[in-house]
Formats: C-alpha cells, structure tokens, sequence
C-alpha cells in the first residue's frame, strides 16, 4: 500500500504522477496540433496553390485568345509576332496543367482537371482553323470562328477552370473550417485534461501530504503533552515508512521515560521515608545520557546520607561547644559592663575638651574678622598714598615747566632792557627829537628790572616749593614702604589667625568625631553586652536543638561511607 511506503517514494509517486499528467497533456497537445498543422498544410500547399495555378490557366487563356484576336486584325508582318506568343501562352497553358494534376487529391479534382484540359484541346483545334483563316486573310471567316464555336469553346474552357477555382477555394474553406473545428475540439480536450491532471494531481498530493502530516500532528501532539509533563499518551500510527518507525521509537521512549520517572519516584520517596539504601529497580534502562541522572540520583544518595552522618557528629560537637559559648558569654557580658562605665567617664572628658576648642575656634574667627577690616583700611590707605605721590610727581613736573617758563621771562627782561639802554644811547644821539623816545625807553628798562626782579623772586618761591615737595615726595614714599610692609604683616597675620581658626575648627571636628566614635563604642559595648546575654540563652537552646538533631538523624537507615 501506499501508506507503508517510504516517504521518499511517496514523493517519488507524487512527481511520477505530475510528470504522467504533464506527458498526458504533452503527448494530447502534440496529436491536436499535429492534426491542426496538417489541415494547415493541406490548405497552404495544396488548396491555395492549386487556386492560383487555375486562377493562372484562366488568365493565360485569356490572355491566348486576346493575341488570336491581335492576330486576325494584324497586318500579315505581325502575324508572325502574334503566333509566337499565341505558340508561348499554348506551352505555358499546357505546363500549368501538368503542374496542377501533380497536385490532384481527389478523383473529383482529376476528373475537373481533365474536363478543362479536354475543353482546352477542343478550343485549340478550333483556334487552329481560325488562325489558318487569319493567315489565308479570311478575316471573315475568322471573325466569324471567333464570334461562334470558338467563343462557345473559350467559355466551356473558362467555365472548366472557374470550376477548379471554386473546387480548390471551397477545399480550402472545408479545411479551414476544420482547422478551426479542431482547434476548438483541441483547446477544449487539452482544458479537460488539463483540468484533470490537476484535480488528480492536487487530490493526490493531498492524499500524500495527509499521509505525512496526520501522523507527524500526532507526533507533536504528543511530545507536546510530554513536555507538559503528561507521559500517558501514546502514537497509534501504524506504518512501515519513516514516520511509523519514528511514532514506534517516539512510543517506546515515553514508556522508557514513563518507567524511570516511576523509578525515580519510588528511589526518592524511600529517600523522603529516610531509606538511603534504596536501590533502583530499572538500572538497564539509564542509558547514555539518562546514566547521568541514574549516576547523579546515586552521588545525590550517597550525599546526603554523609551529609546526615557529618550533622550527627557535628551535632554532638555543637552540643559540646555550645557549653562553652554559654560560659564565655556571661564572661564577655560581665566585662562589657565593666567597659561601658569607663566609656561614659571618657565621653563626659571629650565633651568638656570639645566646649574650650569651640570656644578658641569662635575667639579666633572673631580676631579674623578684625585683623581683615585692619588690613583692609591699611591697604585703603596705602592706596591713597600712593595717589599722594603720583600727585606730588605731577606737581613736581609742572614746577619745572613753570621754573623753564620764568628763565625764558628772565631772559626776555635781559633783552629788553639791553634794547632800552640801546634805545637811551640813540636818543641821547638825537638830542632834542630824541628825548620824548629817551623817556619811553626810560620806562621800558624800569619795566624789564621789575620783570627781572619778579622772575627771579618767582624762581626762589619755585624753588623752594620744589625742595618741600621732593622732602614730601620722599616721606611720603617711605611712608608707602612702611604701608605696604604693613599689609603684607596683616595678610600673614589673617593668614596665620585663619590657620589657627580652620585648626580649631578641624580640632573641634576630630573632638566630634572621637565624640560619635566613643558613643558608637559605647553602643557596641552595650550591645556586645546584649549580645553576650542573648548568645548565653542562644548556646543553651542550641544545646538543646543539638540533641534533637541528633534524635533526628538516629531515624535514618544511613550508608556507613563512600564507596
């Protein structure tokens, strides 16, 4: 059956099927078009060219009687012109009908052929008794055949080959309408095979498609419900291809899972009843990987058994020690007592050391705060004094101008009163006309003495003005340096006073924190105390779980070691 094949060959059968239908359409698709092809042919090499080539007979003849015509009107020298192709258009006529009868299909066809070729061989006899007339100048005569048996024969001869035209174009119809009847036929059986190959074709598929995918569905459904933990269902799926092996080996490992599960079970709830030499009942089936979990049950076994045996005697040796620890605690508690008086005597002397620090700390920032107006108004002192001098500089570089500018009116006194005693000699020459200018340079010399005098009364005042302020310039400049020797005293001093207070400061802080240190002290003391207590009631009930430890473990079948 299909069924138990392998899957491979139910591919295999799926495209073998695929492929006979595809042939089935080839193969039907080749014989229509084979069949429409010869109807084509038959149409395109026999029908139409046996039209044309009676189209073409006609048309000759035709043409053979228009030159007999020529023949019988002609003069006697184109008689002979008009023979020869009267002689050509009798051999052409003659090869057409050789050419057509090597295409006859049919007995109706040879017998139309003949018909016309007789009727023919009638006319040229006729046409040769008129031509001799023509020839004999019978034009009469001639005209006569022409108009009588030989228009009878030409008829008869056309008539014949109008009938092999109609013949051959209704032949051609037939075919063709043939042609087009079986394509029809042909489209039409090729959609209906087609159209069968694919329903075959699908059905088939998902025939095959079922026959893979319901058994694997069962699979999964399977392994779903075995990851969820349910190891009671099972693959029913009976087959000989891949997926009935593979639902056999899928049923066989549930039931191995299910049986070790159930082992597992039964070693570990002797375990939880305190049996440690359970053994399991299905060794042979931890195989492989699952030997892992069969070894590791074991190693798990053998653990906890030591285990229990460590805490049996561990138990024995707390009960020991927790003795022990009872007696050191009352000892630790007595002397942490004893600590925490001393403690509170230290804080009480920390406390009071802290309140004088506070105090220097707050005395020095006050001083701080002095020292900094102080240097502060010094340093706005020597500002000013240091504007003093540059002022005095000033003055002294304007005394000098001024002390230049009264030489220059010295000088132009000393000229002016050499021109006036000049101006005295040259009056004194003129005489009378010169006395009114004598007493006018008279004037002039006592203005230039008095100019004189004033200058150098000025010079004197100038000088001495500048001899005060080069005495004032110089005090005032060692005023400066002691100034500025001032300001720099009162930085070091602020920076000094600023030391002492950011050390009493950090004093205080490090007093503070020996403070808080000594109270965490005290509190750990205290606690240390509480606790010392609290693991003196701690050892004795520890003593006490000790022995109910061990009248525990006494209900357990235990391995005596590790083999």
């Amino acid at each position: 059956m299909l069924k138990d094949l392998k899957i491979s060959r139910k591919l295999f059968v799926l495209v073998l099927s695929l492929l006979f239908c595809l042939a089935v359409v080839g193969g039907t698709s080749i014989v229509l078009m084979d069949r429409i092809n010869a109807s084509t042919m038959k149409i395109t090499e026999n029908w139409l060219p046996s039209v044309i080539i009676a189209e073409e007979i006609n048309t000759t003849i035709s043409d053979h009687r228009i030159y007999e015509i020529d023949h019988i009107i002609s003069s006697d020298k184109a008689m002979d012109e008009y023979e020869k192709k009267i002689e050509k258009k009798e051999k052409e006529i003659n090869e057409k009908i050789k050419t057509y009868r090597s295409m006859v299909i049919s007995e109706e066809d040879e017998q139309l052929i003949t018909n016309a070729e007789n009727s023919w061989k009638q006319y040229l006899i006729i046409s040769a008794r008129m031509l001799e007339a023509s020839e004999n100048n019978q034009t009469e005569q001639a005209l006569n055949i022409l108009h009588g048996e030989s228009r009878e024969s030409f008829d008869k001869v056309s008539n014949n080959c109008l009938n092999i035209v109609e013949y051959n174009k209704s032949g051609a119809q037939d075919a063709s309408a043939y042609g087009k009847s079986l394509f029809s036929i042909s489209l039409a059986t090729i959609i209906f095979i087609i159209t069968v190959a694919i329903i075959v074709s699908v059905l088939l598929s998902i025939y095959i498609v079922r026959l893979i995918v319901k058994p694997m569905d069962a699979i999964n459904s399977a392994a779903r419900k075995i990851a969820e933990g349910n190891l009671d269902d099972s693959v029913t799926y009976d087959s000989e291809d891949e997926v009935g092996l593979m639902a056999k080996t899928f049923t066989n490992m549930s039931e191995n899972l299910k049986t070790m599960i159930q082992d597992i079970q039964y070693v570990l709830g002797a375990m939880a009843q305190g049996n440690f030499k359970v053994m399991s009942n299905c060794e042979e089936l931890y195989n492989g990987e699952y030997h892992e979990i069969l070894s590791a049950m074991q190693n798990i076994q053998q653990t906890l058994s030591q285990t229990l045996l460590q805490i049996d005697q561990s138990s024995n040796q707390v009960a020991i020690g927790s003795d022990q620890v009872s007696s050191g605690a009352q000892a630790l508690s007595q002397g942490a007592m004893e600590q925490a008086s001393s403690i509170e005597e230290l804080s009480a002397t920390v406390n009071e050391a802290l309140v004088y620090i506070k105090d220097n700390a707050k005395n020095a920032q006050d001083a701080n705060t002095l020292v900094a107006e102080s240097g502060s108004s010094i340093k706005e002192s020597n500002l000013s004094m240091h504007e003093m001098i540059a002022a005095m500089d000033t003055l002294t570089n304007t005394s000098g101008e001024i002390e230049k500018i009264i030489k220059t009116i010295d000088n132009i006194a000393f000229q002016t009163n050499i021109l006036a005693l000049n101006a005295a000699v040259e009056a004194a020459r003129a005489g009378t006309a010169g006395k009114g200018f004598a007493v006018v340079a008279n004037e002039v010399r006592n203005l230039a003495q008095r100019a004189a005098e004033a200058a150098n009364v000025t010079t004197v005042h100038i000088e001495s003005v500048m001899s005060a302020i080069q005495n004032s310039t110089t005090i005032a400049n060692e005023t400066a340096k002691l100034l500025d020797t001032v300001v720099e005293g009162t930085d070091i001093i602020n920076n000094k006073i600023n030391e002492i207070a950011s050390a009493s400061e950090q004093q205080a802080n490090a007093i503070a924190q020996i403070t808080i240190g000594i109270d965490q002290i005290s509190s750990v003391v205290q606690t240390n105390s509480a606790t010392a207590e609290e693991s003196a009631a701690t050892s004795e009930e520890l003593n006490g779980q000790a022995h109910m430890l061990q009248n525990l473990i006494s209900k357990f079948e235990l391995i005596a070691s590790i083999h």
